[in-house]
């Protein structure tokens, strides 16, 4: 049973809304999907990006075994769409993530990761502890 795609909406602007604040929905959901995710999975800021990648993908073990490689991939990708909001850099709030027949937005596949956290953590509380994710799900300890 894996979890199921979420789609961020974007709200259609009117006359009364700049285009701009339309945006800013996105970015503040792709940047609230991560800072959920970091809280969850990381224990240091050292390499955070490669750890939470790789605990993530330790955590699909429990529920999709087969998608874990590529939610490492993907994990990878949205921290480059995160650091280019961040900092400032150009970005396509609408870029997408080629998941093999279909392709899903990078903010989107955010939130998806998150939601699969937290259902995971909820339902396997023991890997609330990070270590453990790394030493059983990680190594096969």
């Amino acid at each position: 049973a894996g979890i199921a795609p979420v789609a961020l909406t974007q709200p259609t602007p009117n006359s009364e809304e700049p285009q701009s604040s339309v945006r800013a929905n996105l970015e503040d959901g792709l940047l609230d999907a991560m800072i959920g995710l970091e809280a969850l999975l990381s224990d240091s800021n050292q390499e955070m990006t490669h750890k939470i990648a790789l605990r993530m993908a330790g955590l699909y073990k429990l529920i999709t075994p087969e998608r874990a490689s590529d939610v490492f991939r993907e994990l990878k990708a949205i921290y480059k769409l995160r650091s280019k909001i961040v900092h400032g850099a150009d970005f396509d709030i609408d870029e997408t993530l080629d998941r093999g027949a279909s392709r899903v937005r990078v903010v989107d596949a955010a939130v998806e990761h998150l939601r699969a956290a937290l259902r995971t953590l909820i339902e396997h509380r023991e890997y609330l502890d990070v270590v453990r994710i790394d030493r059983e799900l990680l190594l096969g300890a």
